[in-house]
């Protein structure tokens, strides 16, 4: 089956409707036309059968029979013209008179009009001789209130015929030149107006062609100057929608692109432990019985912290694969962040021990939120792990959380290095290393993975809220972090804890 172009299509369903316009109009116009033609030669039969009875005269003369007899004495010829003849009747059908133009022929008489007719009715009919229509008009003759004769005449309908003839000619002609130009003009406005369609779809395959979707579509209207049109909107809908592939577009670049690199840190911090656990194992293989028992118990214990070094970085990825995939927390519960706080405190305390750090507890807020504890506990310990590895020996650290905006905000600060500027929008990807002048001054909690951070605004934002961080160089860095409150209790304030160790 052949496919007609949508140009084409509104071509021809556009002279479709026309032709059936135009049907509709001529039938229209033609029934009328034969109606109104049929009424006038009724309206013209009717006044001339008038005047002819009014100038006909009758005298009634007894004779043996007990019919009386109709002398007209008008001359009929007088109203006969070539396309109308005249009889007249007697009251029983017989010809009396008609017209010259008749000749030897004389109009048919319907036995039933002609009974009609002694009712004193006009009657009206439409017959055929010799293949040519006729309209026979019967009118009663009445004289001394009976009906003693009938006048018929006869109008030839053969002119009528030829000019609706011509008529339906004319409308044939005119329909066809009308349809014929209307197909034409339909299939020229149709392409005008799919021209910026047209333009449309190239500028949408080069852009696919290119993959390109930084460009956009002309949004160019059918007609005016401005795109306010059907196709103008289309343009604008279609440029709105490459924006939006623009943006997924780049943010699947990111995202493959984090990916790659998180896969290339992945195994660079994977074969630093491995190959030192590699080493130690491979010198106990061939040089054991040489080496005495604290070289021994020395590399067995490298070996032992970088497996558990592997171990952690494991724990990290798996926990950072659960996020990309989506996976939210499975234990939902009301947790009291103040009692997670004051535990986060007890175990960071130990942590600053080595380094005789001060961790000191600020006020902390009686606050309810919802989510999962051991994973706020987490974030917490993340946060307390990354101030004490980043300050300096004898440095403080402040823990303390306080209600704001209907939410809660705990925040870890300390008076380490600091953070350089441009280092602070990519502090929470994943692997991400800081200038080196932020040097590690023990092992953390967490094994210097470069993922802590990365889990801490992963579990931050799990629990619908965000972290952020306030840095100056050479003055610390505080933490942030944002939840939402579900209670609002009395406040309780806790005083000040320090410990020096």
């Amino acid at each position: 089956m052949v496919s007609l172009s949508i140009r084409w299509r509104l071509a021809l369903l556009y002279t479709f409707v026309l032709g059936l316009c135009l049907l509709a109009s001529d039938v229209l116009v033609y029934v009328a036309l034969d109606r109104y033609l049929a009424q006038e030669i009724d309206d013209s039969l009717s006044a001339q059968a008038q005047e002819i009875a009014a100038t006909t005269r009758f005298a009634l003369v007894t004779g043996p029979s007990t019919f009386g007899y109709l002398v007209p004495l008008s001359n009929l010829t007088v109203f006969s013209s070539p396309g109308l003849s005249v009889q007249i009747l007697s009251g029983d059908g017989q010809i009396v008179r008609r017209s010259e133009n008749l000749g030897d022929r004389e109009l048919p008489i319907d036995r039933d009009a002609l009974d009609r007719t002694q009712d004193n009715q006009d009657v009206q009919q439409t017959i055929v001789v010799d293949g040519s229509p006729i309209r026979v008009f019967y009118h009663p003759l009445r004289f001394g209130g009976e009906v003693v004769g009938v006048l018929q005449l006869g109008r030839s309908l053969r002119d009528v015929e030829v000019a609706l003839g011509q008529l339906r000619l004319a409308f044939f002609a005119i329909g066809a030149l009308s349809l014929l130009v209307a197909t034409l003009g339909g299939w020229w406005l149709a392409r005008a107006a799919l021209r910026p369609i047209d333009r449309l779809t190239r500028d949408a395959h080069a852009i696919g062609e290119s993959r390109d979707f930084g460009r956009r579509v002309a949004e160019l209207p059918v007609f005016g100057k401005h795109p306010r049109d059907e196709v103008g909107r289309l343009a604008t809908t279609f440029n709105e929608m490459l924006g939006q592939l623009q943006e997924a577009y780049g943010e699947l670049e990111q995202t493959l692109a984090s990916q790659r690199r998180f896969v290339a840190d992945a195994s660079h911090e994977l074969r630093t432990p491995l190959a030192t656990v590699r080493t130690n194992l491979e010198l106990l293989q061939r040089a054991a019985d040489a080496l005495d028992d604290a070289d021994r118990d020395e590399a067995l214990a490298d070996a032992l912290a970088e497996v558990q070094r592997l171990s952690r970085l494991v724990a990290d990825l798996l926990t950072l694969a659960r996020a990309d995939s989506g996976l939210r927390a499975e234990r939902r519960e009301e947790v009291p962040i103040d009692d997670v706080i004051r535990d986060v405190y007890r175990q960071g305390r130990l942590l600053a021990l080595p380094r005789e750090q001060r961790l000191v507890l600020d006020a902390v807020e009686e606050v309810v939120v919802h989510g999962d504890q051991d994973q706020l506990k987490e974030l917490l310990l993340i946060l307390v792990d990354n101030a004490v590895t980043y300050t300096p020996e004898g440095g403080e650290i402040h823990l303390g959380a306080e209600r704001r905006d209907g939410g809660v905000r705990i925040a870890v600060s300390d008076n380490g290095g600091g953070i350089a500027a441009r280092d602070l929008p990519h502090i929470f990807e994943r692997f991400y290393r800081a200038d080196q002048t932020r040097t590690r001054g023990s092992e953390p909690l967490r094994g210097g993975t470069g993922l802590g951070l990365s889990i801490a605004r992963w579990i931050a934002e799990e629990h619908d809220g965000g972290i952020e961080v306030q840095s100056t160089p050479g003055r610390g860095s505080t933490f942030t972090v944002r939840l939402p409150a579900l209670a609002t209790p009395a406040p309780r304030r806790v005083p000040k804890v320090a410990l020096r160790a």
